[in-house]
C-alpha cells in the first residue's frame, strides 16, 4: 500500500487490508464512534493474567455481562468481546477476574512494507481518532487538554524494534495532533497522576489496535491493604476461586470436585483476599462496587445516567448468604490477620468470616471444610530450600484434618508441592506479576481404617 499526500484523513479498517483515504482534513475514525448512542455495538478488550482467559471469557458470557463475540486473543493474556455501554459497564463492574476493561477506538494492519519515510505506527496513532474530541476539556470554563499516557505491547511484529520506539511514536503523534487541531493559544496536556485519558496500544503480527483503559487495574480493590508483595491481587484469587468451583455464577469449572463447596478453609490465609473474594461471590456483590473512581467517568462521552442505571440493578443484585457457606481462615502474624479483618469489614462480609492466628501446623478447623484454598509463601531461588519444611507441613494438615476434601494449592515450585506427598489431578498454569505458578487439585482421600481388610487376589 502506498501512502501519499500530508494528511491522511482516517484509518479504517477493510476487510484483511487496511487503507488510508488520502487528502482532506484529518476526520475522527468511524470505526468505533466515542459518541455512540447505548445501544449501538461497540468493541472491547479485557485483559487478564496468563492462564485464567478462559475464566474471564465465562464470567463475560455470563447473564450479569451477556457480552457478545468474547474471543480469547491469540497472544494471550486478552480476552475480545463486543457490546453496548450498559455491556461495558457492566463488565467493570461485574468482572472479577479481569485486569483491564478497555473500549476500542481504532484498528489497522501496519503497512511495513509500503511505509517509505513515514512510520506506520506514528500514522496510525496521529490519525486514529479526532484528538480534539477525545482530549479537549473545558472544565471551569478553562480550556485546555485533558491528561493521556500510552501504554504499549507488542507481540510477534514484523519488525522487532517496533516494541522500542512504539510508545514515543504513539506520545509524538498525539501531541502533534494537537499541535494541528488547536490554537497556539491553548494549553499543552494538563500534567495529572494518574492521565485521566490512559490509552492502550495492542500491537499483534502487524495489526495494531488503540484502545482507551475505561477500568485501570481491576484488582485493585478498595478494601485491600498492600502488607506483603505476595498477597494476591483481587482479580488472581477471584480467578483461583472460579477454577475451584467456587463462583456459582460462571458455571463449567471446578467440575472434578467431589464435594459441592460449602465450608472454604484458607490455613495460610495471610490478608485474606482469598476469603473475602469468596465471600463477595457467596453474597453476590459486583466488585466493581467497591471501587471509588474510575477514568471513564470524566470523559467527554460519559452516560452518567446509564452507569447509575448499571450501578443499581448490581446493587439489587446482591444476596443473603446462605447460612451453609462458612469461610475459616487462619494465619500465624496476629498482624495480618488484624489486616484481614479490617479488609472484610470494609468488603462488608466481616461477619462471615471465622479467623484465628496460630501456626496451621497447631490450626484445628471447628468444622471439617469441603474445599480448601492455599495460597502458600512464594518461593524464590533463595527460599525454595527453607520453604521445604512449610510445604511438608501442608501436606500433613491436609492429610489430618482434610479428610474426603477438594484442596486446590498454588505453588511456583514443582519441588516444594512434591513435598507435600499428595498426587495432584489436575493443574493449570497462571503467571502472576512476572512469576510462573500452578494451581495444583488435590483430593484428599478418606483416612483407611485399621480393621479394614486387605483386598483379595485374583
Amino acid at each position: 500500500m502506498l501512502i501519499t499526500g500530508r494528511y491522511p484523513s482516517y484509518w479504517k479498517e477493510n476487510g484483511a487490508q487496511a487503507r488510508v483515504v488520502l487528502e482532506g482534513k484529518p476526520r475522527a475514525s468511524r470505526l468505533s464512534d466515542p459518541l455512540a448512542p447505548p445501544r449501538k455495538i461497540l468493541s472491547f478488550l479485557a485483559t487478564c493474567a496468563p492462564g485464567l482467559e478462559a475464566v474471564v471469557a465465562a464470567e463475560l458470557q455470563a447473564p450479569a455481562i451477556r457480552a457478545a463475540n468474547v474471543a480469547i486473543a491469540e497472544s494471550g493474556g486478552a480476552v475480545f468481546f463486543s457490546g453496548t455501554w450498559i455491556v461495558a459497564f457492566n463488565a467493570i463492574l461485574w468482572l472479577r477476574c479481569g485486569s483491564r476493561v478497555m473500549h476500542l477506538i481504532a484498528s489497522a494492519n501496519l503497512p511495513w512494507a509500503d511505509a517509505i519515510g513515514i512510520d506506520p505506527v506514528y500514522q496510525f496513532v496521529r490519525y486514529a481518532v479526532h484528538w480534539k474530541r477525545f482530549l479537549a476539556s473545558n472544565d471551569d470554563g478553562h480550556k485546555r487538554f485533558r491528561s493521556f499516557s500510552v501504554e504499549c505491547r507488542v507481540r510477534d511484529c514484523t519488525r522487532r524494534s517496533v516494541s522500542l520506539y512504539a510508545p514515543r511514536k504513539a506520545n509524538a503523534a498525539i501531541n502533534d495532533a494537537l499541535d494541528l487541531e488547536f490554537n497556539p493559544d491553548v494549553l499543552e496536556p494538563h500534567l495529572k497522576e494518574p492521565a485521566e485519558v490512559p490509552l492502550f496500544l495492542l500491537i499483534h503480527k502487524d495489526k495494531a489496535r488503540l484502545y482507551r483503559d475505561m477500568s485501570s487495574d481491576l484488582g485493585e480493590r478498595s478494601y485491600k491493604e498492600v502488607l506483603d508483595k505476595t498477597s494476591l491481587p483481587g482479580e488472581i484469587a477471584a480467578g483461583v476461586l472460579t477454577l475451584a468451583g467456587w463462583n456459582y455464577a460462571v458455571p463449567g469449572f471446578g467440575e472434578i470436585n467431589r464435594n459441592a463447596p460449602t465450608v472454604l478453609l484458607d490455613p495460610m490465609c495471610g490478608c485474606g483476599t482469598l476469603l473475602v473474594e469468596a465471600a463477595l461471590m457467596s453474597s453476590n456483590t459486583a466488585p466493581g462496587l467497591l471501587c471509588k473512581s474510575w477514568p471513564f467517568t470524566d470523559w467527554h462521552d460519559f452516560d452518567e445516567e446509564l452507569w447509575q442505571e448499571c450501578r443499581a440493578r448490581a446493587s439489587a443484585a446482591m444476596l443473603a448468604v446462605p447460612s451453609s457457606h462458612k469461610f475459616l481462615g487462619n494465619d500465624r502474624d496476629q498482624k495480618v490477620i488484624s489486616a484481614c479483618a479490617r479488609a472484610a469489614e470494609r468488603a462488608g462480609v466481616a461477619h462471615l468470616l471465622q479467623l484465628s492466628s496460630q501456626d496451621f501446623v497447631q490450626y484445628e478447623p471447628p468444622t471439617r471444610p469441603s474445599l480448601v484454598v492455599v495460597n502458600p509463601p512464594w518461593e524464590s531461588k533463595e527460599r525454595t530450600t527453607t520453604l521445604v519444611p512449610t510445604f511438608s507441613e501442608l501436606g500433613r494438615f491436609l492429610r489430618r484434618h482434610c479428610r474426603e476434601t477438594d484442596a486446590y494449592v498454588l505453588s511456583g515450585s514443582r519441588l516444594l508441592a512434591s513435598n507435600m506427598r499428595l498426587k495432584a489431578d489436575v493443574n493449570w498454569p497462571i503467571k502472576i506479576q512476572g512469576l510462573h505458578f500452578r494451581l495444583c487439585h488435590y483430593y484428599i482421600l478418606p483416612k483407611k481404617r485399621k480393621d479394614q481388610a486387605a483386598p483379595q487376589g485374583t
